[in-house]
């Protein structure tokens, strides 16, 4: 049987763009699925996490941008109902309910 690698100490976080604030937000996303893999416990269940996650651009070795392969703008302006016509809006297919994918990962 072939074992697959967990990389433990890595994470990917959707961002909508390349801004400092973006990536200052990502930063304690991607802190929380790190310590998720590490502990194998939700972050909210550890509260003694608190402190770890507020400071986690501490802990960043190396961040990269890459296009997000999900991304696709027609999709999202649908999925937001932005510039739609009644007709379009007649004619559009059902999404699914979640978020709208970001641009970049």
């Amino acid at each position: 049987m072939a074992a697959e690698r967990v990389q433990l100490f890595y994470a990917v976080v959707q961002v909508e763009s390349q801004d400092a604030s973006e990536r200052d937000e990502a930063f304690p996303v991607a802190m929380e699925q790190v310590l998720g893999k590490l502990t194998g416990a939700s972050v909210q269940d550890n509260p003694e996490l608190s402190p770890i996650i507020s400071q986690a651009q501490r802990y960043v070795l190396s961040f990269s941008y890459r296009a997000n392969p999900d991304f696709s703008p027609v999709l999202s302006d649908q999925a937001e109902g932005e510039g739609e016509t009644e007709v379009e809006k007649s004619l559009k297919l059902d999404f699914p309910a979640s978020a709208p994918e970001k641009q970049f990962l």
